[in-house]
């Protein structure tokens, strides 16, 4: 797992499901440390008869959620989310 301090290493686009991994992002927000960068662990919702999730959150693992809170998306398609490295 991450640890306070640690490195880490990301693959960009890996293939299989990203469902409960730990993801580097970039987006419209401020991380108090890296700015528009954050690590989050990646939990979306079912897909729908279409292959999209409606739902997909960015799960902070740092207890200080005030500090670092969850990120939540609802993406209209696939396009909404390819800012996200694994």
């Amino acid at each position: 797992g991450l640890v306070d301090g640690g490195y880490a290493v990301f693959e960009l686009w890996p293939s299989g499901t990203k469902q409960n991994l730990s993801v580097l992002v970039r987006g419209a927000f401020s991380d108090p440390e890296t700015g528009s960068y954050a690590v989050k662990k990646y939990v979306a919702d079912q897909r729908d008869e279409d292959g999209r999730h409606n739902k997909i959150s960015l799960v902070s693992l740092n207890p200080n959620k005030e500090r670092y809170p969850n990120i939540e998306l609802q993406p209209k398609d696939d396009d909404d989310i390819s800012r996200l490295v694994w």
